[in-house]
This record gives C-alpha cells, sequence and structure tokens, in this order.
C-alpha cells in the first residue's frame, strides 16, 4: 500500500504544481489509485493460477479430443494386477521437470498414500496412471506390458480417481457414472455399492 500512496502522492504533487488539482482533489485521486491498483494487484496471482489451468485444460481437451483416432488399438486389458513405474519423468514444458526419477510398484490389493506439497506433482502422477498423458516407453507399465501397448479404452475403465476439482454434471447419480457411456443397471448399482454412496429415491 505504501507504494500505491508514494506513487499517487507524486502524480498528485506533478498536477497541484501544474494546477491541474486541488488538494481535496489530490486526496480523492490517492485513494481512488490505492483501491484500483490493490484490487489489481491482489487479483494477478489469481489471474495466473487461472492461466495455469486453462493452458492444462487446452493440451487436455486437445489430447481427448484426438482419443478416438487410436483409443480401440492395442492389447486388452481385462483386469490389474500390478502397475510399475520405473525413472519416471514429466515435464509440461519441456524444460521444467513436474516428476523426477519416480519409481514405483503397486500390486492389486495394495493402499498407499501420495503425500507433498501444493505443486510437488501429486495430480500430475494420477492423470499419468489413469492414462490422461502420453509417455514414452519403459516409465509406465500395467500387468508387465507397456501401457502405450494397452488399448485407452481399457485403462479408463479401469482407473480413475476422485480430482480436488471435482466436474458433476448436472443431471442424475446414474449419467454421473456412467459418463455417456453404456453400462448397464447393475454395475451402477455395483459402483454405488463400492462407493458407499446411496441415492436418494
Amino acid at each position: 500500500m505504501l507504494l500505491y500512496t508514494f506513487f499517487g502522492v507524486m502524480l498528485g504533487l506533478i498536477f497541484t504544481y501544474n494546477k491541474m488539482m486541488s488538494v481535496g482533489e489530490i486526496i480523492a485521486f490517492i485513494s481512488c489509485l490505492e483501491f484500483t491498483l490493490g484490487a489489481v494487484v491482489s487479483g494477478l496471482p489469481k489471474f495466473i493460477e487461472a492461466m495455469g489451468y486453462y493452458k492444462q485444460a487446452r493440451k487436455r481437451y486437445n489430447y481427448f479430443y484426438n482419443l478416438d483416432t487410436y483409443s480401440k488399438k492395442g492389447k486388452e486389458l481385462k483386469q490389474i494386477e500390478k502397475i510399475e513405474l520405473k525413472n519416471l519423468n514429466y515435464s509440461y514444458d519441456g524444460k521444467i521437470k513436474v516428476l523426477n526419477n519416480i519409481n514405483m510398484t503397486i500390486h492389486k490389493g495394495d493402499k498407499i498414500g501420495i503425500i507433498g506439497q501444493v505443486g510437488s506433482g501429486k495430480t500430475t502422477l494420477m492423470h499419468i496412471l489413469a492414462g490422461f498423458y502420453e509417455i514414452p516407453d519403459g516409465m509406465y507399465k500395467i500387468n508387465d506390458i507397456e501401457k502405450n501397448e494397452i488399448k485407452l479404452d481399457d485403462i479408463f475403465s479401469l482407473i480413475g480417481y476422485a480430482m480436488q476439482k471435482n466436474i458433476v454434471l448436472n443431471t442424475n447419480v446414474e449419467k454421473n457414472i456412467a459418463m455417456n457411456r453404456e453400462i448397464n443397471y447393475k454395475k451402477i448399482e455395483d459402483a454405488i455399492e463400492r462407493s458407499r454412496f446411496r441415492k436418494r429415491h
């Protein structure tokens, strides 16, 4: 705030010296300047954060938009017995590594926790495990098969996670679970049962 006040006072003195503004107008001008610049500066972090989300969202949109061209190809995956990450690295811009040399093996039935500070790459790791991002061969295997050799449809149907910022369709529970896929009612009921969620009748 001191910077805004100093800036306003300097402008006010210049205007007063040139007889363009009275003392009362200077005070009003400084107050208005502090309010305006303060709002702009305080909003900058949110704007920068929003731009980051926009860039990621655009990249994901383009990725998912083109999935149909190859999502049906690859080896079938009926169930998951093991997930293995070996020397996994990932960067959004090709310069700064969000993930660096991640090594992990997850067996069926394992319960693990992934913790870290905000921006440490937890969400990026989840996106990779869910098959959202393309990565080179040798870094990610499911049942000892390269992730890139497996049908994406199968990966999407077997791996999922709850995001920090969830997207819920403005419709009923069944359509939110099915996400426009043809899923029979029994599978929907099973999903609701596993999630310990009960519908309201």
